[in-house]
């Protein structure tokens, strides 16, 4: 009887034991895994700057999601697999792995918030709500259609005096695999066909620092160079580089790059892949009017522009495709960047949907 009874109180005693690592999805997400249940190993996947392409579910819906975390910065795009529409969230990650991510809207608007943990290195969980509806959610990394990167940056001051100052940004997204798709990036952010990423970034700063010091014009220097991920699903990677500096002169640069790639082959995609070839003209007048209308311009003021306008900085999300123009491309620096985004739903007799699968 003793034994048997000692035999019950271990199976009971394991039995808590077990009970004590599974989640009480009963509790308010403040009360979900405590730091202290993430190990070390975890954690440092999760110091620093990362970005991480996730799926899974807000209620019963299926939605695929990007986070970017800079610094304490976080940001969570999302779409619905049944929608077009995307949802951009930001807000603060604390040291507990814990953030509220709000939608940025217009005043009046309802908007999403996101109350999430990260309670291991690939899940995220929480709720989401919007105006008095409430929903729990779950998010897993996934890369089955996508591409996996890790994160490189720096970012440093250098006061050459009180006055006189040099600041350095740069952020990188590496892709993980394949190498031809890493060569293709290395290419693009730093003209370099081979090397290490971290070593690449150092011996960039440090060069930029060394020209600031022996610079002789009293004037402070910065730059920054930013990469991010405008879209990575189904096969498709929409990869961008931000840059901006100011070393003297009249004003400072600032400007965005945007390269499309096939995951799989690691190509670099061209509009022809995107847009039936004969239908160019078609889609540089429908450019021309999204241009005109962004800027209120009649048609006399349009004729600032240099046409017909170029086809080959351009994006691609789940909602449509977009062309970039950076100053000087088509008009003058006093007229800044000119962004035509263009829905799907507006394009869909030019569109080549060999490509883009998920219009299908």
């Amino acid at each position: 009887m003793k034994k048997s009874f000692f035999i019950l109180l271990i199976v009971l005693l394991v039995a808590c034991n077990s009970d004590d690592k599974k989640i009480d999805k009963t509790k308010p997400i403040s009360e979900l895994n405590k730091p202290e249940q993430m190990n070390e190993k975890d954690k440092v996947k999760l110091s620093g700057n990362f970005y991480k392409h996730l799926k899974g579910k807000i209620g019963t819906e299926e939605i695929v999601a990007d986070i970017l975390k800079t610094e304490e910065n976080i940001t969570i795009i999302y779409h619905k697999n049944k929608s077009d529409n995307l949802v951009s969230c930001s807000g603060k990650i604390a040291d507990d792995f814990t953030f509220d991510a709000k939608e940025m809207v217009l005043q009046g608007k309802d908007y999403e918030i996101f109350e999430a943990k990260f309670v291991a290195v690939d899940k995220i969980t929480g709720t989401w709500s919007k105006n008095n509806k409430k929903l729990n959610f779950e998010l897993y990394e996934n890369y089955k259609s996508s591409i996996e990167f890790e994160t490189y940056s720096i970012k440093k001051e250098f006061g050459k005096t009180k006055e006189l100052s040099c600041t350095d940004e740069i952020i990188l997204y590496f892709p993980k695999k394949p190498a031809s798709l890493q060569k293709a990036i290395l290419k693009i952010f730093f003209e370099k066909n081979e090397g290490k990423p971290e070593e690449l970034i150092k011996q960039i700063n440090e060069e930029f620092v060394k020209n600031f010091t022996a610079e002789t014009f009293e004037i402070s220097w910065s730059r920054s160079k930013i990469a991010d991920i405008i879209y990575n699903d189904n096969n498709l990677l929409c990869y961008a580089v931000h840059w901006g500096d100011f070393m003297g002169g009249v004003h400072p640069n600032s400007g965005s790059n945007f390269y499309l790639f096939d995951s799989q082959s690691a190509k670099q995609l061209t509009i022809k892949d995107i847009i039936i070839p004969e239908k160019e003209k078609e889609l540089q007048k429908i450019i021309y009017q999204k241009i005109k209308d962004n800027r209120d311009f009649n048609k006399s003021e349009m004729s600032i522009y240099e046409q017909p306008f170029p086809l080959t900085n351009f994006y691609i999300n789940k909602k449509g495709i977009g062309f970039y123009y950076n100053s000087y491309d088509i008009a003058a620096y006093v007229y800044g960047q000119d962004d035509a985004f263009i829905p799907y739903k507006e394009i869909k007799n030019l569109l080549n949907k060999k490509k883009l699968t998920f219009l299908n």
